[in-house]
């Protein structure tokens, strides 16, 4: 696995080029195609469409993280996953009175 040997330089892994200009084009398309998704979404749009819209939203991304190395966050700053802070939330108590007798 590693061909090091002492006297050696290590070998540069190549790594994808980092283009700030292509991250922006790209940043620019993924919030246009956001605001698309949400207005079909406000417009009850058929979901086949909504469902494409979001196919080609989630294309971009991928694309953004090859381009730039990093998931693409809204300008508005870090997103924060909801995933997490629901699992911080307490159980809610059953009242006593669903037990049975």
């Amino acid at each position: 696995l590693n061909d090091w040997q002492p006297g050696n330089a290590p070998a540069k892994q190549p790594v994808a080029p980092k283009l700030e200009n292509e991250g922006d084009e790209l940043g620019a398309k993924i919030s246009a195609q956001g605001d698309k998704v949400r207005q079909l979404k406000s417009n009850k749009a058929d979901k086949a469409e909504i469902d494409a819209a979001v196919q080609v939203l989630l294309g971009l991304k991928g694309e953004y993280k090859t381009a730039t190395g990093k998931d693409w966050q809204p300008a508005g700053g870090v997103a924060k996953p909801r995933s997490k802070e629901k699992s911080k939330e307490k159980p809610k108590e059953k009242p006593a009175s669903s037990a049975p007798a």
